[in-house]
This record gives structure tokens, C-alpha cells and sequence, in this order.
């Protein structure tokens, strides 16, 4: 029975691996028509893409190059800008040429724009040194135009291998003769949307480094995967911020650390899901106040629609609109719970026989005090820093406008006053020496998230407000563990007993 097992087991790796053998002997085999050590031309074209008619201008020429890896050369050029992309906000396009010495039939070719159509930066200012703009100036500022890329990279595959026609790399192109063209790739990968040069009527010439690399098929597969990659997150509505902290973590780190992150940001968003799911099962089943504070779950409430705001004003892509949104629809919906148990108790407390039921009012005033005592206490800290910090703000601070500078100031705010907002949570868990009332299983998934931005906060470019954030949900996530394991022994204190010893 063992054997019959194993044979049934090894079965299919047999049948593949026969029909492997059998593809290989019956396929075409293709071939690389470039030789090792062959001489090649590299001709770089700049045109217009809405200019048929006009004859793209040669911008570079590189002549007696080696079909030889590793290669690597970079060039400083000045270039004209198309009087299309200048006068009609055109777009520029960049065209590469591979030839064959003494040959006038180019063996590959690939095309890239050379502009991207954006809206210019909003200029700004001090609110109350400096004049509001014109309308001519605010309606000049929020006008599209193009945006020249002044860094480009182009790569050259360099592979001398033969591959079987049906499982060759799905990059290369098999010709009638049984032959593959080596594939020309230009990107933009290695450029920030922040260097970009906004081009105007005036603009005459512009910078130009082009980077030409001959490289392997692993280097081009992954290099063609990210460009494809950053195509991808413009079509899914990423903001030109966020395809930047991309390029950053690929520019900066191992590509080895690249997709470390995007396994990673994967889990983030498994556990956010978990999250919201956990967090909605336990407050449908909420009906009585007993250890929650209330004024934490209102403010929370309004800083999500601050931030959601501040995201929304400062144009982030929807893939993060979209859970900012749910979240502070969430948490409206548990004001809304709130609000029914506290109009649901009130008769109820009337017609209330028995200890237990007694007891469990008097934990949900003693919850209710110790929420008041705690906001109070914070609330006498922190309200004098929040009036100076936006004072501050307002005297030597500059911004788009009236509106912006409310965002931000309230935004950091939230920032400032997160740790502030879970005290209060803290201070009722040690009036009533229990955490039986707190939804641990949405805790441990939010914790786990928390945890992962922390590894964002090294790698990716945020606010320093953002980045502080993260460490304080740490610590008071630590402080929440230690009082599980503080009164897990505990029973839940009795607020009638606590009070009798106070007067004794």
C-alpha cells in the first residue's frame, strides 16, 4: 500500500516531466540574432506625439557600442522642447533606435513620454504678512501643464541563451527565422514626480541625463515589472506622493526589502479588514456602557473626519480615501450605539430588581466619572499647548490658504492629542480593575498594524507628527497588555464597596 501510495504520488512529476522531454525534442528553439561582441548604434529621438506630420529631431547618437554586460554610461544633454509641447501642451515623446552597424533597419525600438500633464504646485504663503493672490493668479496656478522628466533610463537585455518558443520569457518577441530581437526598455522609475521641470511658452531647452545600461534577463524582467507596476498604480487612482514613497523604498532599499514591503502592506490591509470586522461584530453587540468612554469614541470620531479631510484636501488616491472613509463611518455608527444605550438605559435603570443589575449601573457611572475626571485632567494640559502650536502656525507658518491652514493646524492636533484621546480608556480600566469591556480581538489586530507602521515609519516618507504616532499607539498598546495581565485575577471592583472604603 506504501509503494501504491508513493507511485500515486509521483505519478503526475512523472507525466510532466515526460511531457517536458517531449516538448523539448518536437519546440523551436529561438536564438538571440545579436552575437556577443557585436557593434551596435544607439539613436535617441525627441518629437511631439501630437505632430505627425513633423520629423522627430535626433538628440543622441551613440555609435561603436559592444553588445557586451555589463555596460553603463550616462549622458548630460541639453535638449529643445517641441514647439507643440511648448505653445499647445503637447506631450514629448522620447524614441529609442537599436541598429546594427552599417545596417538601416533598426533591430528594436521603444517609444516614451517624455512629459506628464500635471497641475502646478499652489503657491504658498503667511496668512497675515503676505497678500492673498488675484484670481488671474490662483486660476494661472491651478492650470494643467506639461512636466518634463529630466532623467531617463534606458536598458539594453543582453542574453546570449536559446529558448523554446513556447516557454521563452513573455518580453521577447520570436521572429519568422527562428531568431528574437534583444528588447530596448526606457523608464522613468528612478525619478521623483517632485523633479519634475513644468514647461511654459518660454521654455526653450531643458536637462536631459540619459542612462543607458545593458543588463541581464533577471535585471530587465524586474525592471520591467516595476515600470509596469507604477503604469498600474496610475490607472488604480495613486497620487503621484504615493508612486513616489514606491520609488523611494525601491531606490533606496534591497529589491530584496521592495516586495519584503508589499508582502507586508498586503498583511496591513488583511488585518485592517480583520479589524473593522471585529470592531462592528462587538459593538452590535454592545448594550450597556460599563467601562467604554464615551468621549473618546465621540472625539474619535471627529478627528477621522479631520484627518479625512486633510487626505482628501491634499489629493490622496482613493486606495486611501476609501478606508479613511469607512472607518469614520464606523465610528458615527458606534456615537449612534452609544447614544441608544444611553437613552436605553434610563427606563430600564427605573425598573431595576437585584444586586447585579444595581452593581452594573454603578459601573457605568463609575465609567462615565472617571471618562469626565480623565478629560478634564488632559483637556488642562493640552488646550493651552493646541492654542499656541496653531498661533505659532498662523504668525510663521506659510500656506495655501485660510482653509489649509485650518486642516493642518487640526490635523496636528489629532496628532498631538491621539495619546490623550486612549487615557481615558486607561483611567476607567483602573477605576473599575478589569479590561473585560474592551474588544481585545479588534485591539490585537489593530496592535499588529500598529506594529507594521512602524516598520513604515523607517522606510517611507511621512510627517513627523505621523511617524511620533506610531510609537505612541506602541506604548499604549503595551499599557493596555499589562493591565489585562494586571486584573486578569481580578473580579471587576464594585463601585458601591470602593466608595464604603473611602469613607471608612
Amino acid at each position: 500500500n506504501a509503494r501504491a501510495l508513493l507511485l500515486l504520488l509521483l505519478l503526475p512529476l512523472l507525466l510532466l516531466l515526460l511531457s517536458a522531454c517531449a516538448a523539448a525534442s518536437s519546440g523551436t528553439v529561438v536564438a538571440n540574432e545579436l552575437h556577443e561582441g557585436e557593434a551596435l548604434s544607439l539613436l535617441v529621438y525627441l518629437g511631439d506625439a501630437g505632430a505627425a506630420t513633423t520629423r522627430p529631431s535626433l538628440v543622441w547618437q551613440g555609435d561603436a557600442l559592444t553588445y557586451r554586460e555589463p555596460f553603463e554610461t550616462t549622458v548630460q544633454l541639453e535638449v529643445p522642447v517641441p514647439q507643440g509641447v511648448r505653445a499647445d501642451n503637447g506631450t514629448a515623446v522620447l524614441s529609442a533606435l537599436l541598429v546594427k552597424q552599417g545596417s538601416r533597419s533598426a533591430t528594436s525600438r521603444y517609444a516614451l513620454a517624455l512629459t506628464q500633464h500635471m497641475a502646478q504646485k499652489q503657491p504658498l504663503r503667511n496668512l497675515l504678512r503676505e497678500a492673498e493672490a488675484t484670481p488671474e493668479q490662483r486660476a494661472e496656478a491651478a492650470q494643467v501643464v506639461p512636466h518634463w522628466k529630466p532623467k531617463i533610463t534606458l536598458l539594453l537585455l543582453v542574453d546570449h541563451s536559446a529558448f523554446l518558443k513556447e516557454v521563452m520569457p513573455p518580453f521577447l518577441t520570436p521572429a519568422a527565422n527562428s531568431k528574437y530581437a534583444p528588447p530596448v526598455l526606457m523608464t522613468d522609475a528612478y525619478l521623483l514626480s517632485t523633479d519634475y521641470i513644468p514647461v511654459n511658452s518660454s521654455t526653450d531647452k531643458l536637462p536631459l541625463e540619459l542612462t543607458i545600461k545593458f543588463v541581464t534577463t533577471a535585471q530587465f524582467g524586474w525592471q520591467l515589472q516595476v515600470s509596469q507596476s507604477l503604469v498600474k498604480q496610475k490607472q488604480w487612482g495613486f497620487s503621484n506622493k504615493d508612486t513616489d514613497d514606491v520609488k523611494r523604498i525601491m531606490l533606496e532599499s534591497h529589491p530584496v526589502l521592495f516586495y519584503l514591503v508589499a508582502v507586508i502592506s498586503l498583511i496591513h490591509i488583511v488585518f485592517d479588514l480583520l479589524a473593522f470586522k471585529n470592531d462592528i461584530a462587538f459593538w452590535r453587540t454592545v448594550d450597556s456602557l460599563e467601562g467604554i468612554s464615551v468621549r473618546s469614541v465621540v472625539l474619535n470620531s471627529l478627528f477621522r473626519v479631520v484627518i479625512f479631510l486633510y487626505l482628501l484636501d491634499n489629493g490622496t488616491s482613493m486606495l486611501v480615501l476609501a478606508p479613511a472613509g469607512a472607518a469614520t463611518v464606523i465610528d458615527f455608527w458606534k456615537i449612534s450605539r452609544c447614544f441608544r444605550n444611553t437613552s436605553s438605559r434610563r427606563p430600564a435603570a427605573q425598573q431595576q430588581q437585584g444586586g447585579q443589575q444595581q452593581g452594573e449601573c454603578d459601573s457605568v457611572k463609575v465609567s462615565a466619572e472617571a471618562d469626565a475626571t480623565a478629560f478634564w485632567l488632559m483637556s488642562v494640559l493640552l488646550v493651552p499647548a493646541v492654542i499656541g502650536y496653531t498661533a505659532w502656525s498662523l504668525v510663521y507658518g506659510r500656506h495655501a490658504g485660510w482653509y489649509s491652514w485650518l486642516l493642518s493646524s487640526l490635523t496636528s492636533v489629532v496628532y498631538a492629542c491621539g495619546f490623550a484621546l486612549m487615557t481615558p480608556q486607561l483611567f476607567i480600566n483602573y477605576k473599575l480593575k478589569t479590561v473585560k469591556h474592551l474588544p481585545w480581538r479588534a485591539l490585537v489586530y489593530k496592535a499588529i498594524n500598529t506594529f507594521i507602521d512602524d516598520l513604515f515609519a523607517f522606510i517611507i516618507k511621512m510627517p513627523t507628527m505621523h511617524r511620533l504616532s506610531c510609537f505612541r499607539d506602541d506604548i499604549v498598546f503595551i499599557v493596555y497588555m499589562y493591565q489585562r495581565y494586571l486584573y486578569s485575577s481580578h473580579t471587576p471592583m464594585e463601585p458601591a464597596a470602593t466608595e464604603s472604603k473611602k469613607s471608612n
